[in-house]
């Protein structure tokens, strides 16, 4: 048999074709239930078991069928779109002010517990992170004032490993009752090392007041371990949220990521952090599927997080801060990346309908389609 099963370029959805039906009879209902979504959904996409989309040239009368997408958050097939219309609105609610990158990692001692308790651990490393940093901003001998911070859970290193841990993108300055307050040294948000030190204090509070039986499971010396947390400048701040708009909409690996599969194992290339290479690593089908599958949110889970003068209960404040910074009026970018050009002329299609297939509901037709069912 030759290496490659395909002719088609690798792809994700080529993987879980390959690999899924070993990985779904060793470990079968051990599998949770937002994994064989994803995995269904992946397999699916932009196949003929979704249905289709038909588009009509509006110069030369031409009729296209495209297939529609599954939509899924994991799959790296799908998403751009979004991450880029999340990216726009994100960019022009920036502040005409320097920005810091704030990031919260957990020790290794947690991974276990985190990966088997997803729900719990992740809204406690959101809920606890935030407050942290927003009491050492809070005190007078840092900031003295409300921050406002957009965070993002990231669970996946480079090569895939589970390895959770929030960016929040913060303003560096603060909102008093008098005003906007600037930092005193622009390359310093708060001290990083006690700002670890007083995560990993209420990280500890908060899990075992939450399920006393799982912070038994902890070992103590665990609890003692410095926790990292990094805290540096990242300019005006829009840099910094193309980077963490590349993990909104999607999870782990980008599909260009792939580069071989056959019926043993699957290939992919990632950039060593520190040394900038570009490495190969090659891994068993099933043991691929596991690295990504770990990355996978319980459904609902929402990555995204907006906390103080920029969360959604505070639009006022926020507008009011807009006007103190003498900051323009907010103008939204029109991304028009799903328009369909005709295979024969090049010129932009009309959407015409779409059929969807009944027994898949998470399908979705492009805005303001007219379903046939």
């Amino acid at each position: 048999m030759s290496a490659l099963t395909t002719a088609a370029p690798p792809s994700l959805a080529a993987v879980f074709a390959q690999h899924w039906p070993a990985y779904l009879a060793a470990f079968g209902d051990r599998i949770p239930l937002a994994h064989r979504r994803a995995a269904r959904a992946i397999m699916q996409c932009r196949t003929a078991e979704l249905g289709s989309v038909f588009y009509r040239c509006h110069d030369c009368g031409r009729m296209e069928a495209r297939p529609i997408s599954c939509g899924h958050r994991a799959c790296n097939a799908c998403g751009h779109h979004k991450s880029l219309e999340w990216e726009a609105r994100q960019k022009a609610r920036l502040l005409p002010v320097p920005y810091h990158m704030v990031t919260f990692t957990i020790p290794a001692e947690f991974r276990a517990l985190f990966r088997s308790n997803q729900v719990l651990c992740y809204n406690l490393l959101f809920s606890e992170s935030a407050a942290a940093l927003s009491a050492f901003a809070a005190d007078p001998r840092h900031l003295g004032g409300q921050i406002g911070m957009t965070g993002v859970l990231q669970t996946w290193t480079r090569d895939l490993r589970y390895h959770p841990h929030i960016h929040y993108l913060v303003p560096a300055g603060a909102l008093t009752d008098t005003g906007w307050i600037r930092l005193k040294n622009p390359t310093i948000l708060v001290p990083a090392i006690p700002l670890a030190v007083h995560m990993r204090n209420r990280m500890r509070r908060a899990l075992k007041a939450a399920d006393f039986k799982l912070y038994l499971t902890i070992p103590a010396k665990a609890w003692k371990k410095p926790w990292n947390t990094d805290t540096r400048p990242v300019g005006s701040g829009a840099k910094a949220m193309e980077y963490v708009a590349r993990y909104v909409q999607k999870t782990a690996l980008d599909a260009a990521r792939i580069t071989a599969i056959n019926e043993h194992s699957v290939s992919y290339r990632w950039t060593h952090r520190e040394s900038g290479q570009t490495r190969i690593t090659t891994v068993k089908g099933m043991e691929f599927l596991r690295l990504f599958l770990q990355h996978v949110l319980p459904r609902g889970f929402r990555r995204v997080r907006h906390f103080g003068y920029l969360s959604a209960a505070a639009k006022d404040r926020y507008e009011r801060l807009r006007a103190l910074l003498r900051a323009g009026a907010i103008v939204l970018l029109q991304l028009d990346k799903r328009e369909v050009c005709c295979a024969a002329c090049g010129q932009a299609m009309r959407f015409l309908h779409a059929i969807r297939h009944q027994h898949h509901h998470r399908a979705r037709p492009p805005p303001g389609a007219a379903i046939i069912r």
